[in-house]
C-alpha cells in the first residue's frame, strides 16, 4: 500500500474512518479480510475489552478521576518509520498516573509506538473549542496505567487545525463512568 494511502487512512481526516480498500477476491493465501492493520489484522479476532457489552448509560460519566494524570513531553518532530512525511505533526509524551488506582485509556499500536484516541479542540474567538474526536476503532485496545506508572505516547497534530489541543480521554479501571479528558498537547 503506497504510504499516501496510508497516511490518508490514518491521519487525513482524524475525525471518522472510512474504509477505502477494496475486499479482495477469496485466494489460498487470503481467506478473509477484515480491514484494520497490527496484529489481528485480517483475521477477524482482536482483543477482549472491558468495554465490550456495555450500554451507553454504564459509561455515562458519573465522576472525574481523582488526580488528573500528568504529562511530559518528551519530544516534538521525531522520524517514525513510515511516517517521515509528517514528523513534523509528531509529539512524543509520557502520561503519569498518580491516582491509587488503574487507569485506562483506548489507543492503537504503531511500529512499536503507543497511541492514544485522541480528540481535538480548535481556538475560536480566543477560546478553545472542542473540534472532535477521532471516530475510528480500527486496531483499537485498552491500554491499562498502573499506579504511579507511566506510559509513552505518540500524539500526532490535526492536519488541518493550526491552532489546537490534543485531548485523551481516561477511564478508572475498576470504574469506567469515573472518566476525565485530559489535555495532552497544546499548539498555538
Amino acid at each position: 500500500m503506497p504510504l499516501f494511502r496510508l497516511l490518508l487512512l490514518f491521519f487525513a481526516s482524524g475525525l471518522s474512518c472510512v474504509a477505502t480498500e477494496p475486499t479482495p477476491e477469496p485466494s489460498p493465501k487470503i481467506q478473509t479480510f477484515t480491514g484494520g492493520w497490527g496484529k489481528w489484522a485480517g483475521t477477524g479476532s482482536r482483543p477482549t475489552s472491558r468495554f465490550d457489552g456495555l450500554a451507553p448509560d454504564q459509561l455515562k460519566k458519573t465522576g472525574n478521576l481523582a488526580q488528573p494524570v500528568t504529562i511530559t513531553i518528551l519530544s516534538t518532530g521525531r522520524t517514525v518509520d513510515g511516517l517521515e512525511d509528517i514528523k513534523d505533526r509528531i509529539i512524543d509524551v509520557r502520561v503519569t498516573n498518580l491516582n491509587p488506582y488503574s487507569v485506562l485509556f483506548r489507543g492503537r499500536q504503531y511500529r512499536g509506538n503507543t497511541t492514544i484516541v485522541p480528540g481535538w479542540n480548535k481556538l475560536e474567538n480566543e477560546s478553545w473549542v472542542l473540534a472532535g474526536w477521532d471516530g475510528c476503532g480500527t486496531g483499537v485496545r485498552d491500554w491499562e496505567i498502573k499506579p504511579n506508572e507511566s506510559v509513552d505516547l505518540m500524539l500526532y497534530l490535526h492536519p488541518s487545525l493550526k491552532e489546537q489541543q490534543i485531548l485523551g480521554r481516561f477511564y478508572r479501571a475498576d470504574k469506567l463512568s469515573t472518566q476525565s479528558d485530559c489535555l495532552l498537547y497544546e499548539s498555538k
